[in-house]
Parts: C-alpha cells; structure tokens; sequence
C-alpha cells in the first residue's frame, strides 16, 4: 500500500515531548520520593502502578505495614494502621498530581524504575499520510492546481483570487469578464 505523507507538524510534536517530558521527571523524581519515605518496595511493578492505577499502591502499602507490624502487640497494630490512613492519602494525593491524559499515557515507555517519554511515537502522531489511491490522486490534483495558482501569481495573492473562476454547467471555467492586464503588469 502506498502511503504519501501530507503534513509534519514537528513543532507540535516538539511541545509535546517537552512537556511530556516535564511530567516524567517530576514523576521519577516524586515517586522515588514517596516509596522511599513510606518504605514502599522501588520495584519496575510498583513503579507502573503508580503511574498507571495509583490507587492499587494502597494495597502494596498496607501489605509492606503489615508485614513490618505483624510481631507488634495488637494495640500497636492498630495505631499504626489508623495512622497508616493519612499517610495513604498523602500518598495518593501526591501520585494522583500528575494529571496525565489518556494521550500522555499512550507515549509513556517505562525501562525499570524510569519513565521516558516515546518521542519516536509523538514524531509520527504528528505526521498526516494518505493512503487510499484516490485520495492520493486528489492530493495530486489539487497540488497541481495550487502550483499552476503559485505561477500565475507569482507570490502575490490577491484578495479576490476566487474571482478568477467561474462556475458553468458543474465545471469551473475562466471568468471572461477578469482583468488580465493586472496579471500580465503587475511587479
């Protein structure tokens, strides 16, 4: 299948790896931060969790306490576990300030305990191919249409420019009554 590429817009693509880019840093950095400070194992499965499903580091926090709490007495348990609530919810809070779009999440690429960002993947959402035949000849088409405009107007494109044609039985045709010495005088 032939496929024509019609637009690249690389400066779009260049924002939305920097800022993408932004929210992984802040993402490393702040995860990292949070596992370390709440004694949440640093693993690649963990990592993605927190990322993806913030709301499941819950569960792995509770099993971490309670594995380190179980040989406490059963009055210690349960302090720590009521105190275990507000530092869920710093948790999630913070992991859930990361605002990511479904988009964002597309172009994520996690390598262990990092997140990066696919900037191969954003380049090419950037893109615009034709790939049907047809709609390739119309590009053509119209391409050539725009080149013949290009050379008669040499650059300057007047405001009326539509005014050239006119519509006869569905075709367009040269408008008669245009002012061809404009075209043939002007500098």
């Amino acid at each position: 299948m032939e496929k024509m590429l019609i637009s690249n817009d690389s400066k779009k693509a260049a924002r939305m790896i920097n800022e993408l880019q932004e929210k992984c840093n802040k993402m490393n950095q702040v995860i990292q931060s949070v596992f370390n400070s709440n004694d949440i194992p640093l693993t690649a499965e963990n990592f993605q969790m927190a990322i993806f499903y913030p709301q499941k580091i819950e569960s792995v926090y509770y099993a971490t306490l309670n594995e380190k709490i179980r040989s406490f007495p059963q009055v210690l348990q349960v302090t720590a576990r009521q105190e275990a609530e507000y530092a869920v919810s710093s948790i999630l809070k913070k992991l859930n300030s990361f605002e990511l779009t479904y988009t964002d999440k597309q172009y994520i690429v996690l390598s262990g305990t990092t997140c990066k960002v696919n900037e191969d993947a954003i380049k090419e959402s950037c893109k615009r191919y034709l790939t049907d035949a047809k709609e390739i000849e119309v590009y053509n088409n119209i391409q050539e249409a725009a080149n013949a405009l290009n050379k008669l107007f040499k650059g300057d494109i007047p405001l009326n420019w539509i005014n050239i044609f006119r519509a006869e039985n569905g075709k367009l045709i040269v408008n008669n009554g245009l002012n061809f010495d404009y075209f043939v005088n002007r500098k």
